[in-house]
């Protein structure tokens, strides 16, 4: 082998090297991003409770508006409370001063 081959097969040889180092970069690159999609994708299908239904958030969402505009109705005239009977049977906690938490009323 003169000098001459010996020049063109190194440099035929280091492109060779050059070619394959390109190529694993490549591919290392794309298994990285193809592995970030994974994740954020898996991310995306965990649990996310009810947010997927709708309907119903909205249904709780109704409740809710319900309850509150429900507890802060006043009560009229002489009609109970349905916490002070519940404190009359004794499955209901009053305050220190025996006043009842929703209508305030001194329970006996």
């Amino acid at each position: 082998m003169t000098v001459e081959q010996r020049w063109i097969f190194s440099v035929v040889l280091l492109g060779a090297i050059l070619l394959l180092g390109v190529i694993l970069v490549i591919l290392a690159v794309m298994c990285i991003f193809r592995r970030r999609e994974y994740k954020e994708k898996k991310k995306d299908t965990s649990f996310v409770g009810i947010t997927r239904n709708p309907a119903l958030v909205n249904a709780i969402q109704q409740s809710f508006v319900y309850q509150t505009t429900a507890l802060t109705i006043p009560m009229e005239g002489n009609q109970e409370c349905l916490t002070c009977g519940l404190i009359q049977m004794g499955s209901y906690m009053t305050y220190g001063d025996h006043s009842c938490p929703q209508c305030g009323r001194i329970a006996v």
